[in-house]
């Protein structure tokens, strides 16, 4: 898979993640603090996403075998 592609597939998992939270958001039942923790998780997908494709040499943030 190519740096692009993979960029296209992180931020496409993490619209995918949006799309679920929005469907949450005003829900009562689901706290503030499990929203704001799966945004969260949102921003971080979309930005390793970008990184990895403007920065291929920076893919090692993950500590040796996470990866694998």
């Amino acid at each position: 898979m190519s740096p692009r592609e993979q960029c296209e597939m992180l931020l496409r998992k993490a619209a995918a993640d949006e799309g679920m939270v929005d469907k949450v958001l005003d829900d009562p039942d689901i706290s503030d603090e499990l929203v704001g923790f799966h945004w969260n998780g949102i921003i971080v997908v979309a930005q390793i996403g970008v990184i990895w494709t403007a920065y291929p040499a920076e893919r090692t943030i993950w500590p040796p075998g996470i990866e694998d």
